[in-house]
């Protein structure tokens, strides 16, 4: 927001310098970006923060400046304007919900032609804003003084009542040359046959005021901040009103700026008026009462002030106050629509009051949340996969959409409205798009072996209904490091992976398999269900060739996903007392179908081996000389143990004759000699 001195002295009472009130509405939350001087004035430039849309005018501007200062605030004297000729305008609210009040009148036998008056032309310039023609030029400048949007039409051009209501999908052209095709939810203002504006936001090109224009319609009405947000982005418009229209227009704003700009128009464009037309079909919103209890005030801020102090610093910014002896309950005025909650009013008491005059306080130290023996702090997760070589990195949660299409076709992206650059213009589905990405970036710098994670949110469904859900991802490429002599350096695969996902899941010390599954992001053979019970929590694989040539990798490529939460749950240690007696290992290795999955091999030993089988692992797969084609051999370790006595011979055997003719029936197993 950008307005001169002279002007904004018109509104408050001050002898400080123009660098003395910058300074005090910088320390009231606004920040100011610069102060210039244009011959005998000087021009103040702030920024204005989205809550306070109240500040988007001259007056609003002043009445921060004085509030701060505890100057004198002066309102502008608004005169009502009597009609003086009978014509009107018929006016009908259908879309109550996004326009709950509206107003105008007609303005008669006006001279648009005429020069904007030099005064008003150095104000309107000092905000910003272009000049275009007298009628528009004051329509502008009452928004810019005391921050109602309006519009004015060319009654000539419009064909029976105007009717604010839904659109019915139609096109239209607004005044900056855009031609539209409007969503059926948009609020609009139109006549019998067309639209005339986007209710708002901008008004029509068909109906707009030019220098022949003798009769006008001058509307001023109040449209909800639900119902113009993100509109002006939507359709790709650079709109003031719809600046100010989703940040909150004072709803009792509407009919004093309609006498304001009737009054300047008759000034300087001559006509007549006729009477003002007003409809309020919905519920216009009201300000809340909201209790502070006064202990808040102490413990929050660390002020000693008794409610009448505080009373009289909220009364500097319009605040309505009733004191009782532990509370007081305040009413906002009703251009703040950014106090809702008591946090709100002491973040006005601390700007009133002054941030540097709050006391330095240590805060208490409380005792850190004891965490169940059961969870897993996410902080151990990470530092394992960092033991392993992993680096953590943080990428967007927007994405390319062709990337995410290409990688996940059947799933529809949610779509930014206004998406920071084109190539990030939908929220992810997964992870590995910002992976996969980071590799390139590193990639195409010579780093071209890497073990990365990420922890962060992915999102699904779709407008207002997201869904999201915490994930980590991982990705490694390249080669490994090797080991001073014992180790040469090889190409990370598929089982390099697992072993760090392995070591993850360790932690929760719950069981996990990994079952083969396909999917259209990686490798037909390479790719695993990781599987918590009958859930899924989780899916490793190697990067299809397809996406390693299209995307420009060099591959092989293996990427993982899992879901956070299954990571932070373990389950509760069970302790046993260490057997005294000896443990019988037995190795048996057998020949089966090379489709046969491992997993299913180790859960029917365990199945058959009886009580006495206390671990079994796989310690060898060969395939090749001597072993039949599409077979393969397996090598098993058994570990029988018995917890109150020695084995005998005999239990050894039968146990392993249970598993050698379990994995017969189930595989055809044969026992390689």
């Amino acid at each position: 927001m950008k307005l001169s001195e002279q002007w904004l002295r018109t509104w408050v009472k001050t002898t400080a310098t123009v660098e003395a009130i910058g300074d005090a509405l910088t320390a009231g939350g606004l920040e100011l970006e610069s102060i210039t001087r244009e011959g005998d004035d000087q021009w103040i430039e702030l920024g204005i923060t989205p809550n306070r849309g109240d500040c988007l005018s001259a007056q609003g501007i002043g009445r921060e400046a004085a509030a701060l200062l505890e100057a004198r605030f002066m309102p502008l004297a608004i005169e009502s304007v009597p009609a003086t000729v009978a014509d009107t305008k018929r006016i009908i609210i259908k879309d109550a919900k996004s326009c709950p009040f509206y107003s105008g009148r007609r303005i008669i036998n006006i001279n648009a032609s005429l020069p904007t008056p030099d005064w008003l032309l150095a104000r309107l310039k000092s905000t910003g804003m272009k000049p275009v023609s007298l009628i528009v030029d004051i329509a502008n400048y009452v928004m810019m003084e005391l921050g109602q949007p309006m519009h004015a039409f060319d009654v000539s051009k419009i064909e029976g009542d105007i009717c604010i209501r839904q659109s019915h999908g139609e096109t239209v052209t607004v005044i900056d040359n855009s031609t539209l095709t409007l969503d059926r939810d948009t609020c609009i203002i139109a006549d019998d046959k067309k639209v005339l504006a986007l209710g708002g936001v901008m008004g029509g090109l068909s109906s707009s005021v030019t220098t022949a224009t003798t009769d006008i319609f001058l509307e001023s009405g109040f449209f909800t901040p639900s119902s113009v947000r993100g509109r002006a982005r939507q359709y790709k418009l650079n709109s003031d009103g719809a600046t100010r229209f989703e940040r909150g227009v004072d709803p009792l704003l509407a009919e004093r700026a309609l006498e304001r700009a009737t009054a300047l128009i008759l000034a300087h464009a001559g006509g007549e008026a006729g009477p003002i037309e007003r409809v309020e079909a919905g519920v216009l919103p009201s300000a809340p009462a909201i209790i502070l209890p006064l202990s808040l005030v102490k413990s929050r801020l660390g002020i000693d002030a008794d409610a009448n102090e505080v009373a009289a610093l909220l009364s500097r910014v319009g605040m309505n106050c009733t004191v009782n002896a532990k509370a007081i309950t305040v009413i906002p005025p009703s251009y703040r629509f950014d106090i809702q909650i008591p946090e709100d009013i002491l973040e006005e008491i601390a700007r009133v009051y002054g941030y540097s005059k709050i006391p330095e306080t240590l805060p208490p130290i409380l005792a850190a949340p004891t965490l169940s023996e059961t969870a897993i702090p996410m902080k151990r997760l990470k530092e394992a996969l960092v033991d392993r070589g992993y680096q953590e990195v943080i990428t967007y949660s927007f994405i390319d959409e062709a990337l995410h299409t290409a990688l996940f076709p059947t799933i529809t992206p949610i779509t930014l409205l206004n998406p920071i650059a084109p190539d990030m213009n939908v929220m992810r589905y997964s992870i590995w798009p910002g992976l996969i990405q980071t590799a390139l970036y590193n990639q195409a710098r010579q780093t071209l072996s890497m073990k990365i994670f990420e922890i962060g949110q992915c999102f699904d469904g779709t407008i207002p209904d997201v869904r999201f859900e915490e994930r980590l991802a991982g990705l490694i490429c390249g080669e490994t490091a090797g080991y001073w002599q014992q180790e040469k350096p090889r190409p990370y695969d598929f089982y390099d992976v697992k072993g760090d996902i392995e070591a993850l899941l360790a932690f929760s010390r719950k069981k996990v398999t990994f079952l083969p599954m396909e999917h259209p992001v990686l490798a037909p053979g390479q790719s695993a269900a990781i599987m918590q019970g009958f859930h899924t929590i989780g899916v490793v694989g190697a990067l299809h060739p397809r996406w390693v040539r299209e995307l420009d990798l060099r591959g092989p490529v293996f990427v993982f996903e899992l879901l956070r939460d299954p990571l932070l749950e373990g389950s509760a240690l069970r302790f046993a007392e260490v057997c005294k007696f000896p443990a019988i290992q037995r190795d048996l290795a057998i020949v089966v179908d090379s489709k046969v999955v491992a997993n299913d091999i180790l859960a029917k030993v365990r199945e058959v081996g009886g009580g006495i089988l206390t671990d079994v692992t796989i310690f060898d797969v060969y395939e090749g000389e001597h072993i039949e084609k599409g077979k393969k051999s397996v090598a098993l370790g058994l570990i029988l143990q018995h917890s109150s006595r020695t084995l005998i011979d005999e239990e050894v055997n039968t146990a392993m004759q249970a598993v050698i003719h379990g994995l017969k029936q189930a595989f055809g197993a044969i026992v390689r000699e």
